[in-house]
């Protein structure tokens, strides 16, 4: 391949189970995976183990294993991941894991000059008690036979991928490099949008309520009347009324609060909310109780009064 490749670093915390089970699960699945499909997986070795666009260094990827098929040709890229299914099975329509298969299968085709027209998602799903055993019989170098009969693993092949990966050649690729030449290399601030993304990059870091200048209030005063006009409209788009939200909470200059004479604006972390396992608790460890309990993530509520 041409292009710029470096190894990739080794990552910590929620994605410890995919790092510490990606090889030993492909390695037993690879024999399955080649009579079903009739392809080789490929690991990248790890000066490899980041592939990065001939043109745009800054646009990189980390394909999982490539796939060569009998005449040791390389013909598309698998991508793998691990669920916990404790809750309900595995989304095979998430947009996100489909996109990065298809930001990988693309870079693959600009780094290699090859068309890469088999490209598959892999998941492995278990079940918490499964996962934990496997996750501990791996780290302490135990043979994990009986906790790998537990993980299930299915894939799915991409539809249609040369005019996916044409699609993301000629809509999403020109967008991803016009945004980082525009605001990353061009050091400006990126315009407001609706995501949660956005939202996050405004932190409450300032106490009390924000001093509205002149310049400033104009065009809060009518966000904040904007935002009303939205809420008292059910069918209001939401990804309007969103971009509107995280264009106050970006005026707001990392205070909590702003007021004036007719509204009053708060914009607070409220706590996660916590929610019990209780099939699983039935199921695995009826005595147990207090390892169950989980906690949502904390989230930012903006809240507006009208003053009467």
């Amino acid at each position: 391949m041409s292009g710029t490749l470096e190894e990739s670093p080794i990552l910590d915390g929620p994605l410890l189970r995919g790092i510490i089970s990606e090889d030993p699960l492909l390695e037993s699945y690879s024999e399955i995976f080649k009579s079903e499909t009739g392809l080789h997986m490929v690991e990248l070795p790890p000066e490899h183990s980041v592939i990065r666009h001939p043109d745009f260094s800054f646009i990189h990827g980390t394909p999982d294993r490539l796939l060569m098929n009998d005449e040791g040709e390389l013909v598309g890229v698998l991508e793998f991941k691990t669920f916990d299914n404790s809750s309900g099975g595995f989304n095979w329509r998430r947009a996100d894991y489909w996109s990065q298969l298809t930001h990988y299968s693309w870079l693959y085709e600009k780094v290699s000059g090859k068309a890469a027209l088999r490209n598959f998602l892999m998941v492995a799903s278990a079940g918490f008690g499964a996962w934990s055993s496997l996750v501990d019989c791996l780290q302490s170098g135990d043979p994990y036979g009986r906790a790998s009969a537990r993980i299930s693993i299915d894939w799915r092949e991409m539809s249609n991928p040369a005019d996916t990966v044409d699609k993301y050649d000629k809509v999403h690729a020109p967008k991803l490099i016009d945004f980082w030449k525009s605001y990353i290399e061009g050091e400006s601030v990126p315009p407001v949008d609706h995501t949660e993304s956005c939202r996050d990059s405004f932190p409450i870091n300032k106490d009390g309520p924000v001093k509205l200048t002149d310049s400033s209030s104009k065009e809060f005063v009518r966000l904040v009347k904007l935002r009303l006009e939205h809420k008292l409209k059910a069918d209001d788009a939401t990804t309007e009324r969103k971009r509107v939200e995280n264009r106050i909470i970006q005026l707001l200059d990392g205070h909590g609060a702003a007021e004036n004479d007719n509204f009053k604006v708060s914009y607070k972390t409220s706590k996660g909310r916590k929610g019990f396992k209780q099939s699983l608790f039935k199921k695995d460890y009826p005595n147990i109780h207090a390892s169950y309990i989980k906690e949502g993530a904390p989230s930012k509520r903006l809240t507006i009064t009208e003053k009467t």
